[in-house]
């Protein structure tokens, strides 16, 4: 577990960029005001791009493939490294994938009547997609910035 550790921190390291969250959230904030739900296709595609790409990179990084349980704790490091959002929860049983977190960084200042996560996923429809070499089907059912306690994601391996 040490290497992957590793891996993360440095691929975090290496292709990561600072943001002021606040300032993010205020961006996508508009950007949803101003484009509406029907760009949620695209913040989806962009999500699941990226998951597929960090996916890639460990698999070069590590020379091998990693193992679902691994990348169930790869997300949750990279989650909590990135404070994409914190209690995180990760379960892939059979076919079934569900994730729940608190303080998404896109939902926990918003309001919406609708989940507004998109790009999370998407990510993890990339990242486990790739993983599995399933196609990895996500939806977020809960979301914070609709007044839920929490953000939740479920989905299918298929």
């Amino acid at each position: 577990m040490a290497e992957i550790n590793e891996v993360l921190s440095g691929i975090v390291e290496q292709d990561s960029i600072v943001v002021p969250r606040h300032a993010l959230v205020l961006f996508y904030e508009g950007v949803l005001k101003v484009a509406g739900f029907g760009l949620g296709g695209m913040l989806v595609m962009a999500g699941k791009k990226a998951g597929l790409t960090l996916a890639e990179q460990f698999r070069k990084e590590l020379g091998r493939d990693i193992t679902t349980e691994e990348a169930v704790t790869v997300m949750s490091k990279l989650f909590e490294l990135t404070k994409t959002g914190s209690d995180l929860q990760i379960s892939v049983e059979g076919n079934q994938i569900k994730l729940s977190m608190k303080n998404s960084f896109l939902a926990k200042d918003l309001s919406n009547k609708k989940p507004v996560c998109k790009p999370i996923s998407g990510f993890i429809m990339g990242f486990f997609g790739s993983i599995t070499g399933k196609n990895v089907k996500v939806s977020e059912t809960h979301c914070m910035a609709q007044g839920e306690q929490e953000c939740l994601f479920e989905g299918k391996i298929s």
